[in-house]
């Protein structure tokens, strides 16, 4: 799905693309695959989003493949 007029962000650490790309929208934080964006878009609301973000801070989510 083509978001238009949406500015997504990859990390700085990226390289080759194999990383998530997040951009915010009016009401939404979009995430998408730095592979494939012309691929399907997740939409989260800001509450959801700054929920998953604190878990990542405490450790309660372990990033894929366990690194």
């Amino acid at each position: 799905m083509v978001v238009p007029d949406i500015k997504f962000k990859s990390p700085k650490r990226c390289t080759g693309g194999a990383c998530v790309e997040v951009a915010r929208s009016v009401d939404s934080v979009l995430v998408r695959d730095g592979k494939d964006r012309d691929g399907d878009v997740l939409s989260f609301g800001s509450v959801e989003w700054m929920s998953f973000l604190e878990a990542i801070k405490a450790g309660m989510v372990a990033p894929v493949g366990g690194h």
